[in-house]
């Protein structure tokens, strides 16, 4: 996986959400790590594709949504209803 350099203008304000870790390198990996899950959570790209974008083990990605509680896995309508009959 290859890194492209590109040049995006953002509003200086996100720089003081993202704490003390202000250098360069943890910024990219925050917005990819953001970006990989946007990208997740619109279904353009698979939970696995997303994990590999953010350099993140699949484990570690899944976790990561958990912690900010996004769903990572999808159900059918039939499996949906019979979770529902399961869990009353």
């Amino acid at each position: 996986m290859s890194n492209a350099n590109l040049n995006v203008n953002i509003n200086s304000e996100f720089i003081s959400y993202l704490g003390s870790r202000k250098d360069n390198n943890a910024i990219s990996e925050e917005v990819n790590l953001s970006l990989s899950i946007y990208l997740f959570t619109k279904n353009k790209v698979t939970l696995a594709r997303a994990s590999e974008l953010a350099k993140k083990s699949l484990g570690e990605f899944i976790n990561i949504l958990i912690s900010q509680n996004i769903s990572w896995m999808e159900y059918t309508e039939e499996e949906k209803k019979w979770m529902m009959k399961q869990y009353r």
